[in-house]
């Protein structure tokens, strides 16, 4: 079985890659309605109504990066792209239209400063391999 490391994942919107990203997460979920029969089932039923993606992603703070979370506002959408163990020929893409719902600029005096943004998928989200 092959095993990736953390730090080979990518995070690009469009096709500029940002910088001194630390971290980044996605979340699929899908809405379900129960459709057990009633009274005396013992197992519930249900079925997929709509699905969803969102997410989040750390940064260090780059203002030198022109197309970095610097530079976004909530409610922007953008062309995300992610990419778990790299943007190699083979590796796994993960992207779609996500929407900024959030940013905060969390500082502390033991680190340097870092941009969090948490973000929702307009749209689907679609799985493809990175081709040459």
């Amino acid at each position: 079985m092959t095993v990736y490391a953390g730090n080979d994942g990518v995070v690009k919107v469009g096709s500029n890659a940002l910088t001194k990203v630390l971290s980044f997460e996605l979340n699929e979920e899908e809405s379900t309605s129960d459709r057990t029969d009633g009274m005396g089932e013992e197992w519930e039923d249900s079925i997929g109504i709509k699905k969803r993606w969102a997410g989040s992603l750390e940064c260090r703070r780059n203002d030198a990066d022109a197309n970095g979370p610097v530079t976004w506002d909530v409610g922007d959408v953008l062309a995300l792209k992610l990419y778990p163990d790299g943007d190699g020929v083979g590796r796994q893409e993960l992207a779609g239209s996500a929407r900024v719902t959030s940013i905060g600029n969390p500082v502390d005096m033991e680190s340097t400063n870092r941009i969090s943004v948490e973000f929702t998928g307009q749209g689907a989200l679609t799985k493809t391999t990175v081709s040459a």
